[in-house]
């Protein structure tokens, strides 16, 4: 018999938006989604998003204990309990409306940064600016001006809604990601990483086994090891059943 891929497999790492949670489609993540991720813990395997959500946020949509958090694309990471990275940046873009950022909240320059945040499906908490946040949000139409950012911060932009996410060089994901692995003794070839969008797309050139969410951004389906379906299918909780808890048995209601 053919030993699986993912026998050595000791960590799991999870994006959130639209790969465990999709607020279009869902009301609260899927009970199954809930039970899988709880068994992984309880094989003694760790858990933990990467996201550019923020605390509040997902202890809202999440009800479950994580072992490592990966915030605001890399700039913030906290294991077991303990932050052993936030990484901050002054305000400088001249722009007016935009969001900034930490490890527990996002804040709104104006009220148009408000509805921007919206329409583009931003997570946006009250009126404010951050004097040393994580991350700045902006819209950007310029191919120039966002190259001239890139020059003076790490970027993370959706070319469809023409928004970037400015933060510390040296920062990503993928830093984050090494911090967690160093942190536990696990090597790169024994976690795997579930994804769906522009953002994922350093982790899914990077490592090997990335798993790619059904309707993910197109790029992604080049470098991943493999797909699963979308979110409202419960694509993450069906590849752990198949892949990692093969006595999977949730009936709904564990929490």
């Amino acid at each position: 018999m053919m030993k699986s891929p993912f026998a050595k497999i000791k960590l799991v790492v999870f994006d959130v938006g639209k790969t465990l949670f999709d607020k279009s489609s869902q009301k609260e993540v899927a009970p199954e989604t809930i039970c899988a991720l709880n068994s992984l813990r309880k094989q003694g395997i760790k858990i933990g998003v990467c996201t550019m959500r923020t605390f509040n946020h997902i202890e809202e949509i999440l009800p479950l204990k994580f072992d490592f958090f990966i915030l605001n694309n890399g700039a913030y990471v906290m294991c077991d309990g303990k932050t052993i990275l936030d990484e901050r940046i002054d305000i400088s873009v001249k722009d007016k409306d935009f969001l900034t950022c930490d490890s527990h909240e996002a804040l709104y320059s104006t009220e148009l940064a408000y509805k921007l945040a919206q329409k583009y499906g931003f997570i946006s908490d009250r009126m404010g600016v951050l004097e040393k946040p994580n991350n700045i949000v902006i819209r950007t139409d310029s191919t120039w001006r966002k190259l001239c950012l890139s020059l003076w911060y790490k970027t993370y932009s959706w070319k469809d809604t023409k928004i970037v996410s400015l933060q510390k060089k040296g920062t990503s994901r993928i830093k984050g990601i090494r911090l967690i692995l160093n942190r536990y003794g696990i090597k790169e070839n024994e976690f795997l990483y579930f994804g769906d969008g522009p953002n994922d797309l350093d982790v899914f050139k990077k490592f090997k086994y990335t798993i790619a969410m059904g309707n993910c951004y197109p790029k992604l389906l080049k470098y991943a090891y493999s797909q699963t379906k979308e979110c409202k299918d419960n694509g993450v909780s069906q590849f752990l059943k198949n892949n990692l808890l093969l006595n999977l048995n949730c009936n709904g209601n564990d929490k």
